[in-house]
């Protein structure tokens, strides 16, 4: 049976609206001096592109989180 993995990516401080629109349709939740990148659609190609976009910007990256069917994969 297949599994549903997703991810999220967060980095350090708040990103500006035209950043969190181009990442759009993910979710942008700023909170603690931090932003995390979410989102259903956020798979496995979507991963690398947020990642490129994290580094073009020059954003500190804090961590990259997996989830497997919504549950965190703690492998």
């Amino acid at each position: 049976m297949a599994r549903d993995r997703s991810y999220e990516v967060v980095v350090a401080g708040h990103i500006g609206s035209a950043v969190a629109a181009s990442l759009a349709p993910l979710t942008i939740t700023a909170r603690n001096g931090e932003t995390t990148i979410a989102g259903t659609p956020l798979d496995a190609a979507m991963l690398g592109g947020v990642l490129r976009t994290v580094e073009r910007l020059g954003l500190e990256l804090v961590a990259v989180r997996s989830f497997v069917d919504g549950e965190r994969d703690r492998a």
